[in-house]
């Protein structure tokens, strides 16, 4: 059953996908031990170290206005994921923290906030359980959400791939029989036609040449639904 609360996620996640496809650079940073950072950084003596550890690393990514960080922390209070999100708001990127805390202080310095409530662990202490497995969902419906946005899935199709081997061969070739709907032999033609990219072997299923194919789906960005749209004049 999916809660109320799923149900929002869900659809924060949505609205900020359009988001995500177009940043330059998505940064994801992850629960880290003070100690850990010591061990990469050298001796540091307290959270305000960690803190300017995390300014360094986001300043040395070259974080700008035109990236996005995510921040994943189960409590939302590690001193790393902090402070690297506070760096990255204070340098202009859209910052969005994913916590299973209700109160987490992340949510404080990010943009966007996705709250993962799983309440307490079973067994204490272990966040890999309960708030893990929630952060990986709401983390693949992240990236599921993005590929949408960016037009690599049509019609729930994953069809921004290269069919490189048999097995890729064979789910291309019925990928595109059931977009183009022709039989598996003319799209397993259409695909050697294409060297093996789907998007362009659905539009030449659909009529066009493997070169007007390629410039249709350049001047749409790659967009498999706004070319057979503009080749099509439908809204698909």
């Amino acid at each position: 059953m999916v809660t109320a609360e799923s149900r929002a996620v869900m659809v924060r996640i949505a609205g900020l996908a359009m988001t995500l496809a177009y940043a330059s650079l998505i940064v994801w940073l992850y629960s880290a031990q003070p100690q850990t950072v010591a061990e990469v950084t050298g001796s540091l003596s307290s959270t305000v170290g960690v803190y300017q550890v995390d300014a360094q690393a986001m300043a040395d990514a070259k974080i700008g206005p035109d990236d996005v960080v995510i921040g994943v922390a189960a409590s939302g209070t590690t001193p790393f994921t902090l402070g690297a999100l506070r760096a990255s708001s204070a340098a202009g990127a859209v910052t969005i923290a994913v916590a299973n805390n209700p109160d987490a202080p992340l949510f404080q310095v990010a943009r966007h906030r996705i709250l993962a409530d799983t309440g307490s662990e079973v067994i204490a202490g272990s966040t890999r359980m309960k708030a893990g497995t929630a952060q990986k969902i709401v983390l693949n419906l992240f990236s599921t959400a993005v590929m949408v946005r960016m037009g690599r899935v049509y019609r729930g199709l994953m069809v921004d791939m290269r069919a490189r081997n048999a097995k890729l061969r064979r789910r291309a070739a019925a990928i595109v029989s059931e977009i183009v709907r022709c039989p598996e032999s003319d799209a397993a033609r259409h695909l050697e036609q294409a060297d093996g990219d789907v998007k362009t072997a659905i539009l030449i299923g659909f009529g066009l040449s493997r070169s007007d194919a390629a410039q249709l789906l350049q001047r749409h960005g790659g967009n498999l639904r706004s070319a057979i749209n503009a080749r099509t004049g439908k809204d698909g």
